[in-house]
C-alpha cells in the first residue's frame, strides 16, 4: 500500500530512514520532527520514583477529552502545557508551560521521563 501512497507523513527522521530503508521514495515522505526529545547524556541526576503520569501538551479537555476522567483514576498526574483548567482534582499536579524541547528539562521523575510522557 505504502508504493500507492502520494505522501507519507511520519515523525521523525529516524521514521523516515525506515521507510526508504524498505523501498519508499524519499521524495514521498515529509518529516515533522516531533518526538525526539532526548536528555543529553541519558543523565537523570533528580530522579524519583512515584506513581504518576505525565502529559505534556495542549491541557484543553475539549481538545484532550480525556483528562476530564483523570480524577477517577488511582494516580498523580503531572500536567505541562496551556489551557489549564483542572485544579479541581487531587491527583492534579499543574507545572507551568513550556516549550516543547525544554520539557525533558522539566520532568522530575524517572517515570515521566522514561515512560509517559503523551505530546498533544
Amino acid at each position: 500500500m505504502l508504493k500507492y501512497a502520494d505522501c507519507l507523513i511520519v515523525h521523525n527522521d529516524s521514521m523516515k530512514n525506515l521507510f526508504e530503508d524498505r523501498g519508499v521514495d524519499p521524495k514521498k515522505l515529509v518529516t515533522l520532527k516531533i518526538f525526539d526529545y532526548l536528555i543529553p547524556n541519558g543523565e537523570i541526576n533528580h530522579a524519583k520514583f512515584e506513581r504518576s503520569v505525565s502529559v505534556a501538551g495542549n491541557l484543553d479537555v475539549s481538545k484532550t477529552q480525556y483528562l476530564k476522567d483523570i480524577g477517577k483514576i488511582d494516580a498523580k498526574f503531572n500536567l505541562y502545557g496551556l489551557n489549564f483548567t483542572l485544579d479541581a482534582y487531587k491527583n492534579v499536579e499543574y507545572h507551568g508551560a513550556f516549550p516543547a524541547d525544554e520539557i525533558p528539562n522539566q520532568l522530575n521523575t524517572a517515570t515521566d521521563i522514561r515512560t509517559r510522557i503523551c505530546l498533544d
